[in-house]
């Protein structure tokens, strides 16, 4: 299980990986959201997607309507670390 974090801006970036991996989490993070739809789409198993509304060359919710299709939810498995 992985998490994708998108956010043009690095230090914002850099402090949610950071911190994500700390607790133990697998996670993908990128500044390109194209990139972070193949990440997400491409067998990484992506559960949950962290990103920022206003992003370069698309915003935060079309991101997210795009994951959604992929990415279906599944309330039964909690975002475990250990899991």
């Amino acid at each position: 299980m992985a998490i994708l974090c998108v956010d043009d801006y690095g230090p914002y970036l850099r402090l949610i990986v950071g911190t994500l991996e700390d607790a133990g989490y697998k996670v993908f993070g990128t500044s390109d959201p194209c990139h972070g739809l193949l990440i997400a789409t491409t067998g990484n198993d992506v559960r949950l997607v962290i990103t920022d509304y206003f992003l370069p060359y698309i915003f935060g919710r079309a991101t997210r309507n795009r994951n959604s299709r992929v990415l279906p939810v599944d309330a039964d498995h909690p975002l475990d670390p250990n899991r």
